[in-house]
């Protein structure tokens, strides 16, 4: 082969000697590089990838079946195939571009060195399969890593992930505004509705008192979603903020009348424009600016 052909075949590569044992000019190494950079190979370990998640799936139904059923034996025939698929691409990419020390080899980057990590612990748990160690079951778990691998061979699951990251200090900076906003709007409720959020468990709109209630042989109890104390009245808020249900929360305030008191259909009517602007500010502008940060940051990457 022609320097010149051989400078492309290894752009970028700096590993003269993969192993200390394949250099450049080593037919098994060229192999290696120009089938790891074959349009069809990252097909097939998409196509692997996908294949083991969905064992993963079918593994879950198969777990109360007895250790010699046939379906076990099969099952695990399937994972040995995933397990020497996987480590063979691994072997691949390593004699290709070197393992560790050199840029732009394997180890080199971050993605690589999660799927290094995910089939290493797969090769321990398949050659100490049948050992009933307690700290093989951990690496057993490490199976449900497996679908990890797809992001690792998505160019744009890759460009997502990273935006995310980078995303991660102004998403803590919008987060922290975020947290100040719900406590403002919690003592506002604290002091507003503290209280008032109670009722009786038998007939729930005519009974309005503690000793009525306990006449009727009811239970005199506090909606869950409150504003009895700050802490509480902040989870009631990001209850809301999600914008599940967050009219029913509505409503129920917009029926109490005081403290220790029943609610009343209508009698606080104007409590509900506490929620409608605490959607406003606190769901609706403050909770997408964590949208506008993530979409900057995937402009940017």
């Amino acid at each position: 082969m022609k320097l010149a052909e051989r400078k492309q075949l290894f752009r970028n590569i700096e590993c003269e000697n993969a192993m200390y044992l394949f250099s450049k000019k080593n037919w098994f190494r060229q192999l290696c590089y120009k089938t790891v950079h074959h349009g069809k190979f990252e097909s097939l370990i998409m196509f692997l990838i996908v294949g083991s998640s969905f064992k993963l799936v079918f593994d879950t139904y198969t777990d109360k079946l007895a250790p010699d059923d046939p379906i076990i034996k099969y099952s695990s025939n399937f994972d040995l195939v995933f397990q020497i698929a996987f480590t063979m691409e691994m072997l691949l990419k390593i004699f290709a571009f070197g393992f560790c020390m050199d840029e732009n080899s394997y180890l080199t980057e971050s993605w690589s060195q999660m799927d290094f990590f995910i089939v290493t612990t797969g090769l321990i748990d398949t050659s100490l399969e049948g050992v009933d160690i307690a700290f093989l079951k951990v690496l057993r778990l490490l199976r449900i890593l497996r679908p990890l691998r797809f992001l690792s061979h998505s160019s744009s699951m890759k460009t997502l992930i990273e935006a995310l990251m980078a995303s991660i200090p102004s998403i803590l900076n919008v987060g922290v505004v975020i947290v100040v906003v719900f406590l403002m709007f919690a003592i506002l409720g604290v002091n507003l509705f503290a209280g008032k959020l109670q009722y009786c468990s038998v007939d729930f709109y005519k009974i309005n008192t503690i000793e009525e209630c306990f006449k009727a042989r009811g239970s005199w109890e506090t909606f869950k979603q409150n504003m009895d104390d700050v802490v509480v009245g902040m989870l009631t808020l990001f209850a809301v903020s999600n914008n599940e249900g967050w009219p029913d929360v509505m409503y129920a305030y917009s029926d109490a009348t005081g403290v220790e008191t029943g609610p009343k259909p209508g009698a606080g009517i104007i409590n509900a424009f506490y929620f409608i602007l605490f959607v406003f500010v606190g769901s609706f502008f403050f909770l997408n600016l964590f949208t506008g940060v993530l979409f900057l940051n995937f402009e940017k990457a």
